[in-house]
């Protein structure tokens, strides 16, 4: 079971802490390159932006991060696999890189990104406190906030000597941060080969293409384009018959992991189902004595994979908004799956 929860607890910053920030990001651009002065101060409006969007939407996650524990603890420990094998069921496919992510990162990262996020969290909470006694400090007695008094360059200055020295053991941060990119690499590395085939699938189906393109469509598009931006056009057909091309191919593989997942979470939940009823006393009769469990999750499977590809693999309203932050990360996950196939 879960157990205990506020983890995103002291995270947010008051709107006077981010422009703070932003003027931090700001000094520190001052002093580089006039090239790259103005990608700063972009970069630190953004920064600032982002964490006002935080402290705005930060108390209703965590409500709904509370609800959602709640929720959970409250279920039956024989039901949690069930109404996983549902989520399976009918999302198993709109979801076929995330669901394989998660897969990995439990087998080739979990245990060492935990252990790594436990110590940047300890080293987190010792700077916290003293960034928080820093705010308030006031020397002069004059009734201000000695940050509030400084200009922009001496607050970096200044905060930059509070992290350095807030630090008890910096190898240990290091090593940390190292561990968490390491785990990310490894779930990626076998990202890549579970969905190997995937890739070269789309990779084929490019090449075919842009073969195609090249005698049928190039052509009519260079006598229509100026001559000043030809010679983009190979580039430009190249580009977008490898990205159709793998398109189509993780369409397939969405229908066959709907499949796959469908028959695997109508299984989950119709035989945790059994052995729940089976507990209560509702009827005593096990799946092993029984096809039952397999009509209802094959029924269920059926019903899944139909539901997938009559969306298209899209999800309806409300849940294409509820999940939004799924859907962002699914796309992520096939982008950097696929990337180097795209580039080929």
């Amino acid at each position: 079971r879960v157990h205990g929860g506020r983890i995103f607890a002291n995270m947010s910053s008051s709107t006077t802490g981010a422009q703070r920030i932003e003027m931090m990001i700001v000094a520190a651009g001052d002093k580089a390159p006039l090239s790259i002065r103005p990608y700063v101060k972009h970069i630190a409006s953004f920064v600032r932006i982002a964490l006002t969007v935080w402290d705005a939407t930060y108390p209703h996650l965590l409500w709904a991060y509370d609800k959602a524990l709640w929720a959970y603890n409250q279920l039956p420990e024989d039901l949690v696999p069930a109404l996983l094998g549902l989520l399976l069921c009918f999302f198993g496919g709109t979801f076929a890189a995330l669901i394989a992510a998660v897969e990995a990162f439990r087998l080739t990262g979990y245990e060492q990104t935990k252990a790594s996020l436990s110590i940047l969290s300890a080293e987190y909470q010792v700077f916290k406190k003293k960034y928080e006694e820093d705010e308030k400090e006031d020397k002069d007695g004059d009734g201000v906030a000695d940050v509030q008094q400084k200009s922009s360059s001496e607050l970096l200055l200044h905060k930059t000597k509070l992290f350095l020295t807030s630090v008890k053991d910096p190898n240990q941060i290091s090593n940390a941060i190292t561990g968490i990119f390491s785990s990310c690499l490894s779930v990626v590395a076998v990202l890549r080969v579970e969905f190997a085939k995937t890739v070269t699938l789309g990779v084929s189906i490019g090449n075919y293409m842009q073969n195609g393109a090249e005698h049928l469509v190039l052509p009519f598009l260079q006598r229509v384009t100026p001559q000043a931006y030809r010679q983009w056009l190979p580039t430009v057909v190249s580009y977008v018959c490898k990205s159709i091309a793998i398109t189509i191919a993780w369409y397939i593989q969405k229908v066959i992991s709907a499949i796959h997942s469908g028959i695997r979470g109508g299984l989950m939940f119709s035989r945790n189902v059994f052995v729940y009823c089976n507990k209560k006393g509702y009827f005593h009769l096990k799946h092993e004595d029984t096809n039952i469990d397999e009509i209802v999750g094959w029924l269920l499977a059926g019903l899944g994979v139909y539901f997938q590809i009559r969306c298209g693999f899209s999800l309806p309203f409300p849940l294409n908004l509820l999940l939004i932050p799924f859907t962002f990360a699914e796309w992520v996950i096939i982008w950097m799956v696929s990337d180097t196939s795209i580039q080929v």
